[in-house]
Protein backbone atom coordinates (compact mmCIF):
# COMPACT_ATOMS: atom_id res chain seq x y z
CA UNK A 1 0.00 0.00 0.00
CA UNK A 2 2.76 2.26 0.64
CA UNK A 3 4.59 1.85 -2.71
CA UNK A 4 1.15 2.19 -4.24
CA UNK A 5 0.38 5.34 -2.54
CA UNK A 6 4.07 7.06 -2.77
CA UNK A 7 4.04 6.03 -6.93
CA UNK A 8 0.22 7.69 -7.47
CA UNK A 9 1.20 10.70 -5.51
CA UNK A 10 4.72 11.47 -6.77
CA UNK A 11 3.02 11.56 -10.61
CA UNK A 12 0.69 14.35 -9.02
CA UNK A 13 3.45 16.15 -8.19
CA UNK A 14 4.76 16.21 -11.64
CA UNK A 15 1.26 16.74 -13.45
CA UNK A 16 -1.18 19.07 -11.69
CA UNK A 17 -3.39 17.34 -13.59
CA UNK A 18 -3.49 14.13 -11.50
CA UNK A 19 -4.10 13.62 -7.52
CA UNK A 20 -1.37 15.58 -5.01
CA UNK A 21 -3.38 13.57 -2.03
CA UNK A 22 -4.96 10.52 -1.09
CA UNK A 23 -7.60 9.18 1.24
CA UNK A 24 -6.84 6.05 2.88
CA UNK A 25 -9.59 4.35 4.18
CA UNK A 26 -9.33 1.26 6.55
CA UNK A 27 -11.74 -0.35 9.00
CA UNK A 28 -11.08 -0.74 12.64
CA UNK A 29 -10.35 -4.16 13.09
CA UNK A 30 -8.24 -4.32 9.84
CA UNK A 31 -4.73 -5.99 10.56
CA UNK A 32 -1.27 -5.11 9.26
CA UNK A 33 0.61 -7.10 6.92
CA UNK A 34 2.25 -9.72 8.96
CA UNK A 35 1.30 -8.09 11.94
CA UNK A 36 -1.83 -8.64 15.16
CA UNK A 37 -4.35 -6.45 15.51
CA UNK A 38 -4.29 -3.02 16.27
CA UNK A 39 -5.98 -2.08 20.07
CA UNK A 40 -6.61 1.20 21.78
CA UNK A 41 -5.14 -0.95 25.14
CA UNK A 42 -4.45 -4.04 26.15
CA UNK A 43 -7.75 -4.77 28.09
CA UNK A 44 -10.12 -6.92 27.24
CA UNK A 45 -14.36 -6.65 27.21
CA UNK A 46 -16.77 -8.86 29.42
CA UNK A 47 -16.47 -11.79 26.44
CA UNK A 48 -12.53 -11.58 26.13
CA UNK A 49 -12.22 -9.27 22.92
CA UNK A 50 -9.21 -6.82 22.51
CA UNK A 51 -11.07 -3.33 22.16
CA UNK A 52 -10.01 -2.25 18.80
CA UNK A 53 -8.82 0.76 17.37
CA UNK A 54 -5.89 2.95 15.89
CA UNK A 55 -5.03 1.23 12.93
CA UNK A 56 -5.93 4.55 11.28
CA UNK A 57 -3.29 6.12 12.67
CA UNK A 58 -0.89 3.23 12.66
CA UNK A 59 -1.40 3.48 8.63
CA UNK A 60 -0.38 7.14 9.01
CA UNK A 61 2.49 6.48 11.26
CA UNK A 62 3.96 4.36 9.17
CA UNK A 63 3.22 6.58 5.77
CA UNK A 64 5.18 9.27 7.44
CA UNK A 65 7.81 7.27 8.87
CA UNK A 66 8.37 5.04 5.02
CA UNK A 67 7.63 7.69 2.70
CA UNK A 68 8.31 11.48 1.71
CA UNK A 69 4.29 12.23 2.47
CA UNK A 70 2.62 13.55 5.48
CA UNK A 71 -0.49 11.91 7.02
CA UNK A 72 -3.08 12.92 9.01
CA UNK A 73 -5.56 10.02 11.07
CA UNK A 74 -9.32 10.73 11.69
CA UNK A 75 -11.52 8.51 13.20
CA UNK A 76 -15.31 9.48 11.52
CA UNK A 77 -18.19 8.33 13.25
CA UNK A 78 -20.55 9.41 16.19
CA UNK A 79 -17.84 12.50 17.46
CA UNK A 80 -17.75 14.14 14.00
CA UNK A 81 -21.50 14.39 14.11
CA UNK A 82 -21.68 15.03 17.55
CA UNK A 83 -23.64 12.42 19.91
CA UNK A 84 -23.69 9.12 21.25
CA UNK A 85 -24.01 6.22 17.81
CA UNK A 86 -28.24 5.01 17.37
CA UNK A 87 -29.16 2.04 15.84
CA UNK A 88 -29.70 3.79 12.84
CA UNK A 89 -26.15 5.64 12.67
CA UNK A 90 -24.79 1.94 12.98
CA UNK A 91 -26.50 1.06 10.07
CA UNK A 92 -26.13 3.44 8.17
CA UNK A 93 -22.59 3.27 8.63
CA UNK A 94 -22.78 -0.50 7.92
CA UNK A 95 -24.61 0.37 4.77
CA UNK A 96 -22.12 3.22 3.79
CA UNK A 97 -19.22 0.68 4.34
CA UNK A 98 -20.38 -2.28 2.65
CA UNK A 99 -21.17 0.51 -0.66
CA UNK A 100 -17.40 2.24 -0.58
CA UNK A 101 -15.94 -1.43 -0.35
CA UNK A 102 -18.40 -3.29 -3.00
CA UNK A 103 -17.27 0.09 -5.51
CA UNK A 104 -13.67 -0.57 -4.59
CA UNK A 105 -13.57 -4.25 -5.58
CA UNK A 106 -15.26 -3.18 -8.99
CA UNK A 107 -12.91 -0.48 -9.59
CA UNK A 108 -15.58 2.05 -9.66
CA UNK A 109 -13.13 4.96 -8.87
CA UNK A 110 -13.91 9.30 -8.41
CA UNK A 111 -17.74 8.01 -6.95
CA UNK A 112 -19.03 8.89 -3.10
CA UNK A 113 -21.63 6.35 -1.15
CA UNK A 114 -24.83 8.29 -1.50
CA UNK A 115 -28.22 7.76 0.67
CA UNK A 116 -32.01 9.01 0.04
CA UNK A 117 -33.57 8.44 2.73
CA UNK A 118 -32.63 6.94 6.28
CA UNK A 119 -31.98 3.37 6.90
CA UNK A 120 -33.40 0.88 6.54
CA UNK A 121 -35.49 2.29 3.74
CA UNK A 122 -33.35 4.22 1.91
CA UNK A 123 -31.44 4.11 -1.38
CA UNK A 124 -27.68 3.59 -1.42
CA UNK A 125 -26.23 4.55 -4.84
CA UNK A 126 -22.78 5.92 -6.48
CA UNK A 127 -22.69 9.47 -7.17
CA UNK A 128 -19.88 10.97 -9.46
CA UNK A 129 -18.09 13.39 -7.17
CA UNK A 130 -18.81 15.88 -10.17
CA UNK A 131 -21.95 15.78 -9.79
CA UNK A 132 -21.91 16.26 -6.08
CA UNK A 133 -19.77 18.77 -5.54
CA UNK A 134 -21.33 21.02 -8.31
CA UNK A 135 -23.45 23.25 -6.39
CA UNK A 136 -24.76 23.80 -2.94
CA UNK A 137 -27.45 20.95 -1.61
CA UNK A 138 -29.12 22.46 1.31
CA UNK A 139 -31.30 21.94 4.17
CA UNK A 140 -34.74 22.74 4.52
CA UNK A 141 -33.96 24.00 7.98
CA UNK A 142 -37.41 25.49 8.55
CA UNK A 143 -39.18 22.38 6.91
CA UNK A 144 -36.76 19.42 9.31
CA UNK A 145 -35.77 21.22 12.13
CA UNK A 146 -37.38 23.11 15.34
CA UNK A 147 -34.53 25.65 15.62
CA UNK A 148 -35.94 26.93 19.47
CA UNK A 149 -34.52 23.34 20.42
CA UNK A 150 -32.49 22.19 17.22
CA UNK A 151 -34.55 19.04 16.81
CA UNK A 152 -36.13 17.00 14.13
CA UNK A 153 -39.38 18.81 13.93
CA UNK A 154 -41.42 15.93 11.89
CA UNK A 155 -42.30 12.90 14.22
CA UNK A 156 -41.51 9.43 12.44
CA UNK A 157 -44.53 8.11 12.98
CA UNK A 158 -46.91 10.95 10.45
Amino acid sequence: MLKLLDERLSRGKNDRRLPRYAVVVVAEGALPAGGGEVTVEQKVDAFGHARLGGIGAWISEQIRQKTPWDSRAVALGHPQRGGTPSPIDRIMGHLFGSAAVEACLKGTWGKMVSARGIAPACQISLVSLEEATKGLNLVDVKRHYNMERYQASRSVLD
